[in-house]
């Protein structure tokens, strides 16, 4: 394969952030690293960039499992936790499955009133709290306490 099939951005660069781009790429040994891996430039709208990189082997494996060509298995590899998540909300909003919502819970503060619970402002839908700490962790979130089950009780009416 081509080392410049294995080479993609989010966008077509203009002019200034492709010499932005090179010079980046330049302080690396890229013909080395290509052979086993894809590079992904994201180019962010404040004119910051992150360079990423995908083995081969999962590249490939989306590619083929979602039936896609290479930069959108990159692509959905990237986004892959967020789409996840909007399944699982979606599953757990209506009932399907045994999905429950959890919260981290970033810092506790012990008040008059006993013990105030500081949250993050998301969510993580998964079926156990052992699958919500691996989400996590999978976007590098580690900055909490604990996980707390905040998922809405079933009302029965006995």
């Amino acid at each position: 394969m081509k080392f410049a099939e294995k080479f993609y951005c989010n966008r077509e660069p203009s002019d200034e952030e492709v010499i932005v781009i090179k010079n980046l790429l330049n302080k690396i040994d890229l013909k080395e690293f290509l052979e086993d891996n894809f590079v992904y430039v994201l180019m962010h709208e404040d004119g910051n960039f992150e360079v990423l990189s995908f083995e081969n082997d999962y590249v490939y494996i989306a590619s083929a499992e979602l039936q896609v060509n290479n930069k959108m298995a990159i692509e959905y590899l990237i986004e892959q936790v967020e789409i996840e998540q909007m399944v699982n909300k979606i599953l757990y909003d209506n009932r399907i499955g045994s999905f429950k919502k959890f919260r981290p819970v970033e810092k506790e503060k012990i008040t008059r009133k006993g013990i105030k619970k500081i949250y993050s402002n998301f969510n993580v839908y998964s079926p156990t709290i052992i699958e919500a700490a691996r989400t996590l962790t999978s976007i590098s979130f580690f900055d909490y306490l604990y996980l707390e089950d905040v998922s809405q009780k079933k009302k029965t009416n006995n």
